[in-house]
């Protein structure tokens, strides 16, 4: 229980301290897996990179059309500043329309 107590208090100070990654950009690119998805229907990889952004609650939203060298998609990810939901939202719609 002690554990699961300094976690929940490291990823409030975290949260508090995320909007520094934000000083100077709207939002971040950053990947959501290692690589294309593997063969089959089991899974869509590994969810490594989405673990941090879900603990610290900030608003990520998947960038769709990128595709790695054997055409599967890659999982890209726009990660917004904390409580800037719409933020996160248009500005993926708009590099997705770049695609």
């Amino acid at each position: 229980m002690d554990e699961y107590l300094e976690a929940q208090k490291l990823a409030a100070e975290c949260r508090w301290e995320s909007g520094e990654l934000f000083r100077g950009h709207d939002v971040l690119l950053a990947p959501s897996v290692r690589g294309e998805p593997p063969e089959g229907l089991e899974s869509t990889g590994d969810p490594l990179f989405l673990r941090m952004w879900t603990l610290l609650g900030l608003p990520c939203v998947s960038l769709p059309g990128i595709r790695g060298p054997n055409g599967l998609p890659l999982g890209a990810q726009i990660i917004g500043p904390m409580y800037k939901d719409g933020l996160a939202l248009s500005i993926e719609g708009w590099a997705a329309r770049q695609l």
